[in-house]
């Protein structure tokens, strides 16, 4: 676990790695979750955050997964990266918040029964779309399924 103290210098200092999770329905639309934590905080955004150290991506997205859904999924691949740069964030620092997201997706099937959402989230929502804001981020595609969506 991270100390609060040092998050902030992190924040201050270095661009926080995430993992960014693409799930869908059996109507082939995306699974969003609205966030109550910052720097997205009451946006419906995609699953995901911090990776951990030392746990490849596939196995950090099955984690956040299982943490933020309460679904254990363990097929995932990559299929983007994107940067982002937010003006909130939880401490009130005075600089901008600086993430760099591995969009990971799996193929599994997911619908909003199967879902137990932990304290990061307060309702889920299935979108034809992913948010636009994450839409406009993408530099790599690796997955024509998602590419079509945007």
């Amino acid at each position: 676990m991270i100390s609060e103290e040092l998050y902030k210098q992190m924040l201050l200092n270095l661009p926080i790695l995430c993992v960014d999770l693409i799930i869908q329905n059996s109507e082939g639309e995306f699974l969003l979750v609205k966030r109550d934590n910052h720097p997205i905080k009451g946006y419906n955004w995609v699953p995901g955050g911090r990776m951990l150290k030392n746990v490849d991506v596939p196995t950090n997205a099955q984690k956040k997964c299982k943490q933020e859904l309460g679904v254990d999924i363990t097929d995932w691949r990559v299929v983007g990266i994107y940067d982002d740069q937010f003006d909130t964030n939880a401490f009130d620092l005075d600089t901008k918040i600086h993430t760099t997201s591995i969009l990971c997706r799996t193929d599994v099937i997911v619908e909003h029964t199967e879902i137990k959402l932990d304290e990061q989230s307060s309702a889920i929502t299935y979108s034809k779309f992913l948010p636009e804001l994450l839409r406009q981020r993408y530099e790599v595609f690796e997955d024509d399924l998602i590419a079509q969506k945007l």
